[in-house]
């Protein structure tokens, strides 16, 4: 399908970008632990310099090297070592089964199968390299190494071990000078470690950024603090089970959000019973809202009341409660969203986070909302944006048996007069099922909304997967090109 080619690489930009981003906040998270913590990331990498040849530029993408700088700097200040873990171990430039040769025609040009292998194995090790440095830069830059080139999996965490068990800690007060005043710009200082013991190695934090920490507030927490500082940090102790379902969306006049739907268990909630048999429960809820640079952009606190009577408050404690809300969001991009919950009764926290791109409405970018995912026959085409908008427990917690028949729905942005959109089901990188093209035409009233149907099968294996929308906007035939936009929503079988 036209188009698919750039939509893969803003995908893969968008999710190296989202990675880092968690990493950022898993580092923000371990700041208020005590001692040196260390860190490991394990992840495929990705690209953090461009070209071919000789000649090649950094800064290519500023999402993925801002927020890579970011993270550095916050590890520097938190004293957090990272160590890298390559996810694809060791690598070949030589030919795979799942290569597609039968298209190479060697009878217009014998050599046609040999330049076609040289070029795939040059990208490959090409792709290689550039993942790689990008785990070696991340770890190396904050005293850690990048374990790569390796099947042997115990084997580099065994040396992670080893080198964080004895260690040094240096410290030193900067000049007041180092750090720049209000308004001014601050610089990158390096930092040099030299030893005169010959022989030795140092692996030490590189640089940082002249900006001073702010003060940290002293004494006990409020319970509204509590909850902030359980959404901010991966390492708050709960024992709320939440799940969380991010949809992004567009509103003629209201602009761009994203509706969260919130699953929460409901044996971890304290509930009271009054005199007429009808149990009660509260809590209250917090959001935090980080854009791509890992900066909190926006806070959402709100709260809900819960009251039902004894055969719903059995229901809702063996499947759970759904809570949804709406987000506002300023501007399209990339954005982490965290959760926390609090049982005003008990004091009892759940926390949850997710990453969400929201997409860019504007001009004729065609664009996709969210996926909603239901089990059932009926299709249900209401619009994210509505105040009614409802999910039962297990949709919201995105749990099926094979056999069960799901109903998907989708809104579509800036799509023009028709699309074409074609439904896939994917485990990892195989794809599972294609469902048959739908051509659709825009409606004279309403929004454009996507739906349809997929039979999960009666033999499906366990494990997760995911449900792929690709639509694609045929635009007037004087423009001569067309338009793309995908959407995935993952979801579990057992």
């Amino acid at each position: 399908m036209p188009g698919f080619e750039d939509v893969t690489s803003l995908q893969a930009s968008v999710s190296a970008a989202d990675s880092v981003a968690a990493l950022g906040l898993v580092v923000q998270g371990a700041r208020d632990l005590p001692g040196r913590k260390a860190v490991i990331f394990a992840s495929e990498g990705f690209q953090l310099m461009s070209g071919t040849d000789g000649s090649r530029q950094p800064d290519v993408d500023p999402r993925i090297r801002s927020r890579l700088d970011l993270t550095i700097d916050q590890a520097t200040r938190s004293g957090v070592v990272i160590y890298s873990i390559d996810c694809q171990a060791l690598q070949t430039g030589g030919m795979r089964a799942s290569d597609d040769i039968h298209s190479i025609d060697i009878t217009a040009d014998p050599d046609a199968m040999g330049a076609a292998v040289r070029n795939l194995a040059s990208a490959r090790l090409r792709a290689n390299r550039d993942a790689q440095e990008s785990l070696a830069y991340l770890a190396e830059q904050t005293g850690g190494f990048a374990v790569m080139n390796t099947n042997d999996l115990a084997g580099g965490l065994a040396r992670i071990s080893n080198d964080v068990r004895d260690y040094y800690v240096i410290g030193y007060e900067p000049d007041r000078e180092t750090f720049a005043t209000p308004g001014k710009t601050p610089r990158l200082h390096k930092i040099t470690v030299n030893v005169r013991r010959p022989g030795l190695r140092v692996r030490a934090r590189k640089e940082f950024i002249g900006v001073s920490d702010p003060e940290r507030a002293t004494g006990p927490l409020t319970p509204a603090q509590q909850l902030v500082r359980a959404a901010f940090s991966p390492f708050s102790e709960t024992s709320i089970a939440l799940r969380a379902t991010n949809l992004p969306g567009y509103a003629p006049g209201l602009g761009l959000f994203v509706r969260s739907v919130l699953h929460v268990d409901a044996h971890a909630l304290a509930f009271s019973t009054d005199a007429s048999d009808t149990r009660k429960a509260s809590a209250d809820l917090v959001c935090l809202i980080f854009n791509s640079d890992g900066v909190r952009v926006d806070t959402v606190t709100t709260g809900f009341d819960v009251a039902l009577e004894s055969t719903a408050a059995d229901q809702a404690i063996r499947d759970g409660l759904v809570y949804t809300t709406r987000v506002p969001i300023a501007r399209p991009g990339g954005y982490q969203l965290r959760y926390a919950v609090r049982d005003r009764r008990s004091g009892a926290i759940g926390t949850v986070g997710g990453f969400v791109n929201v997409p860019d409405v504007r001009g004729d970018t065609l664009a996709l909302s969210g996926l909603v995912l239901r089990s059932g026959e009926r299709i249900a085409t209401g619009s994210i944006d509505a105040d009614r908008f409802s999910v039962r427990p297990a949709d919201a917690l995105r749990v099926y048996a094979p056999g069960t028949r799901l109903s998907y729905s989708y809104e579509i942005y800036s799509a023009g007069a028709a699309v074409q959109t074609v439904a896939s089901l994917w485990r990892d990188t195989e794809k599972i099922q294609t469902l048959a093209p739908d051509a659709l035409g825009r409606p004279a009233n309403g929004a454009f909304v996507g739906a349809g149907q997929l039979a999960l099968a009666d033999d499906l294996a366990a494990g997760t997967y995911v449900l792929q929308i690709a639509v694609t906007a045929a635009d007037a035939p004087r423009s001569k090109k067309s338009r793309t936009a995908v959407q995935r929503l993952s979801f579990d079988v057992r």
